[in-house]
């Protein structure tokens, strides 16, 4: 499986140097590695989440509301792939269609 991942976080998990000298490095780490890389890719992505709650609470709530549907769409698909514990992840996840639709009716109050 190819994933567009962060240098750093792939040598965090396989132990070698985060060294790129073209567009792309090579690693393939192994299962128990790839859980712990999506880990932390998971919180990364929690963090940036938060900060990004934060910042769009600054704002106008108007403009801001395709912003903070995509962030719950976003979460939530996040959501689900931690609750299958990063198993069958070439399988894809998505949401239904009612659960998009609450989601945007539920930003517009």
């Amino acid at each position: 499986m190819r994933t567009n991942t962060p240098a750093a976080a792939l040598a965090a998990v396989s132990g070698r140097a985060a060294a790129v000298t073209g567009p792309r490095l090579e690693i393939t780490p192994s299962a128990a590695q790839y859980e712990q890389l999506c880990r932390d890719l998971a919180t990364l992505a929690e963090e940036r989440f938060a900060e990004a709650e934060r910042l769009m609470a600054r704002c106008a709530r108007g403009p801001m509301r395709p912003a903070r549907i995509m962030l719950a769409m976003y979460r939530r698909l996040l959501t689900r792939l931690q609750r299958n514990d990063w198993q069958n992840i070439t399988q894809r996840v998505g949401l239904p269609k009612a659960e998009k639709l609450w989601i945007a009716l539920r930003s517009c109050f």
